[in-house]
């Protein structure tokens, strides 16, 4: 047999033996109350952790991406390598390629047929430039922290298909440099 949590024998015998009657009379209920609203909160809070993802991503995290490059799980906006969106770029389905940088930064270099919409104009522009919010778009900056906070803004604006791939920083292929 196992030994209780809570000592209750120890406690109603201390309560027995307490000589006021009416401190006794407000504390056992008191005290069940206690042990019973504990023992309800407790399940509560781990039924909800039982029903929690454990591993896949959900609204609030992005996680890296997977072997193959591609995080396939994310309700969000997709983070992906530099090479998963080489792969996009060279498959079938028609796509649009995101520069957020600022027109400087564009100007010094892009990766071809980049359409530039620097990150501080994203949201006024992106309707009217993106109107199809069904279209893949590949997202990328400098480094890659623009690139994941346009990814939020359009994700956050209806589009179902935003892949982030970070920097151009890190893009192992050619790229446009000076002009268009």
């Amino acid at each position: 047999m196992s030994r209780p949590i809570l000592p209750f024998g120890y406690i109603i015998r201390k309560l027995e033996m307490s000589a006021n009657m009416k401190k006794r009379r407000i504390l056992i209920p008191v005290l069940i109350f206690l042990v019973l609203g504990g023992a309800f909160l407790y399940h509560i809070l781990s039924a909800q952790t039982s029903e929690a993802p454990t591993g896949d991503a959900d609204e609030t995290s992005i996680e890296t991406p997977g072997a193959d490059g591609v995080q396939e799980s994310a309700p969000m906006y997709q983070v992906i390598t530099a090479e998963a969106a080489w792969q996009m770029m060279d498959g079938e389905e028609p796509y649009i390629l995101l520069d957020v940088r600022t027109p400087e930064e564009f100007q010094e270099a892009h990766i071809a047929d980049a359409l530039l919409i620097p990150y501080q104009e994203l949201a006024e522009r992106a309707q009217i430039e993106l109107p199809d919010q069904d279209m893949r778009i590949l997202i990328y900056c400098r480094s890659g922290r623009r690139s994941r906070e346009a990814a939020q803004i359009l994700w956050e604006l209806g589009y179902a298909k935003v892949y982030d791939f970070g920097g151009i920083l890190d893009w192992p292929h050619e790229v446009v440099r000076g002009g268009n």
